[in-house]
C-alpha cells in the first residue's frame, strides 16, 4: 500500500484497525527518520563551519584559550556549536582535507590545530555546495511529507524514537490501538527519565567519593587548623 493510499484508506489514527495502525507507523518511520538523518548531517556541516569561525572570535581567545579547564570547555562549545560532534569526529571530517591530524596540538591544551586558510577554504567551499545539496533534497523530503503518513500522528510524536518505540509495541502485541501506544510511549519515556536521574545520581555521587577520598587528609588538616568540623564518611 502507498503512502497516498494508506492516507486515504485512514482518516484518523485513533480508530484506525491494528493492520492500518502498524501500516502508518511503519510508513512514517521511514520518512521521519530518513528527514532525521538529512537534518542532523545538514546541522553537521554547519556546525563545522560556526566552530571553524567561531575560533577566529575575541570570545575564543579571550574567554577559552588560555582559560582553566580550556579544553573541557573547548569541547563543550564543539558539541553545542556543531549539535553534538566531538573533537575525534571533528578531526575525522578535517582529516578529509588535511591528512590525520589531532584536535590538540603536541602542547596539549594551549592551541587547537586547525586547517590552514587554503585547506579551510576548500572545506568551506565543499561544505557550502553540500549543504545546497540538502537543503534542497529536505525542502522535497518536507513536501512529501506533508502528503504521507506522517501527519496521521499527533505532531508532539513526530519523531523517530516515539514512532519506533510505538511500532514494536504494536508487532509485540502490546498496543492495538493509537491510544494504548501513547499511552504506553508515555510510561516508558518516564521510566527513561527516572533511569537517566538515578545514572546521573550514581555519577555525581561516585564524583563526591573520588574527590573526598583524595583530599580527605588534606580536607581534615584544614578542619582542624580552622575549628570546623568536617563529617567525612
Amino acid at each position: 500500500m502507498s503512502n497516498t493510499e494508506i492516507v486515504q484508506r485512514v482518516s484518523s489514527i485513533a480508530t484506525c484497525d491494528v493492520k492500518d495502525l502498524a501500516q502508518v507507523l511503519a510508513e512514517a518511520l521511514e520518512k521521519v527518520s530518513r528527514f532525521e538523518g538529512l537534518s542532523s548531517k545538514l546541522m553537521r556541516l554547519e556546525g563545522v563551519l560556526k566552530f571553524r569561525e567561531w575560533t577566529f572570535s575575541n570570545d575564543y581567545s579571550k574567554n577559552y584559550l588560555l582559560s582553566d579547564n580550556s579544553e573541557q570547555r573547548i569541547e563543550q562549545k564543539l558539541i553545542e556549536i556543531t549539535g553534538g560532534m566531538t573533537s575525534a569526529e571533528l578531526d575525522a571530517e578535517l582529516d578529509k582535507y588535511s591528512g590525520p591530524r589531532k584536535f590538540w596540538d603536541e602542547k596539549g591544551w594551549r592551541r587547537l590545530k586547525f586547517l590552514s586558510s587554503k585547506k579551510f577554504k576548500t572545506l568551506r567551499d565543499s561544505c557550502d555546495k553540500e549543504i545546497t545539496e540538502l537543503k534542497f533534497i529536505i525542502n522535497s523530503e518536507v513536501t512529501e511529507i506533508e502528503n504521507s503518513a506522517v501527519m496521521l500522528i499527533p505532531p508532539d510524536y513526530r519523531y523517530s524514537l516515539a514512532i519506533e518505540t510505538m511500532l514494536r509495541f504494536v508487532r509485540n502485541l502490546r498496543a492495538s490501538t493509537w491510544k494504548e501506544c501513547a499511552d504506553l510511549y508515555e510510561e516508558q519515556l518516564y521510566r527513561w527519565k527516572m533511569e537517566e536521574n538515578s545514572v546521573e545520581n550514581l555519577r555525581l555521587k561516585q564524583e563526591i567519593r573520588n574527590l573526598t577520598g583524595t583530599a580527605a587528609k588534606g580536607a581534615k588538616a584544614a578542619a582542624i587548623f580552622s575549628g570546623l568540623n568536617l563529617l567525612l564518611k
